[in-house]
């Protein structure tokens, strides 16, 4: 049988609120070919009951291990059994519009190998905060990337960002160096720019990033 056309990869540590607000919205994208693996970083909350109480409306799996202490290692894990073309990456804390699939998703398949937007800044608790007008921008890369990226520092949002699943496992993920806590993915675009330079930014806010305090896997 074939799988599922995306994998969303969640990493979390102990954020069992915000996790189900989190894959609240997964459950109101109109694209549904997708999986979503939730890879917990050795939460001591309630994190995995809240991923099973989304059983019977996501097609969703469950992975524990013990804490490494940043989020490299649960992405890595999710990768490594990501049955999608493509991965999309979305942090615990964050949570998308109804259309960010399918719009990423139509992106990749005009000729790009990784695309990403901006977000909306949320630090509100309301579930959504459409009065914000706050947003976390992104910008367009010019060519040479690697050297765009090098010059000018890290351009793209990670819970934005939705990338063939061929791409980002030729180079094996994101590191698990710990120096690189906070910055690997940054060090993973990098990486990516020697292999491709196919990089699409989507123009407007397709999610939300949550400010409210903590948005580390620790």
């Amino acid at each position: 049988m074939l799988g599922p056309q995306t994998s969303v990869i969640i990493p979390t540590y102990n954020r069992a609120l915000e996790l189900r607000r989190c894959l609240k919205s997964l459950t109101f994208q109109t694209e549904k070919d997708f999986e979503v693996i939730v890879c917990d970083d050795g939460s001591t909350d309630n994190t995995e009951e809240i991923a099973a109480e989304f059983s019977n409306e996501l097609d969703i799996k469950y992975l524990k291990s013990s804490n490494f202490g940043g989020p490299a290692r649960p992405r890595n894990m999710g990768l490594s059994i990501a049955k999608g073309t493509f991965v999309a990456f979305l942090d615990a804390d964050d949570w998308w519009c109804s259309n960010k699939i399918k719009r990423s998703i139509e992106a990749l398949n005009s000729g790009f190998d990784i695309i990403y937007h901006d977000l909306f800044l949320s630090g509100v608790s309301s579930f959504w905060p459409f009065n914000s007008r706050r947003i976390l921008k992104t910008r367009s890369l010019s060519s040479p990337i690697f050297e765009d990226l090098l010059s000018n520092g890290n351009a793209i949002n990670l819970s934005s960002v939705v990338v063939r699943k061929s791409v980002i496992s030729s180079i094996r993920g994101f590191s698990e160096d710990k120096n690189l806590i906070a910055g690997e993915d940054y060090e993973a675009w990098i990486r990516l720019s020697k292999i491709t330079e196919k990089f699409g930014r989507i123009d407007e806010p397709l999610g939300f990033y949550w400010a409210g305090g903590g948005n580390l896997s620790e």
